[in-house]
């Protein structure tokens, strides 16, 4: 008679629950390190376009790329995208 060892249905059932609640409770942590490594990719892309714009300043006159170089009226700060610029 041969003794085999062998894992039992109720073993292997669970052996998978523990698992499922690892996964469980992983599963929140990583769609927050998700959400951080989003943050720091938008943060590095506003980090290069402010060193772009400080190195056209530099360039150019202390002067920004933006509405001031396009030909729209600015008054009070806000800008206005209208076709009759001031003279």
């Amino acid at each position: 008679m041969r003794n085999y060892r062998a894992f039992t249905l109720i073993e292997l059932l669970v052996v998978v629950a523990i698992i499922a609640l690892l996964i469980s409770i992983l599963l929140p942590s990583l769609s927050s390190a998700r959400r951080v490594a989003q943050q720091v990719g938008c943060l590095a892309h506003l980090r290069g376009v402010g060193q772009s714009m400080a190195l056209y300043g530099n360039e150019f006159r202390q002067y920004l790329a933006g509405p001031n170089t396009s030909g729209a009226r600015i008054d009070n700060g806000f800008s206005d995208w209208t076709a009759n610029p001031r003279q």
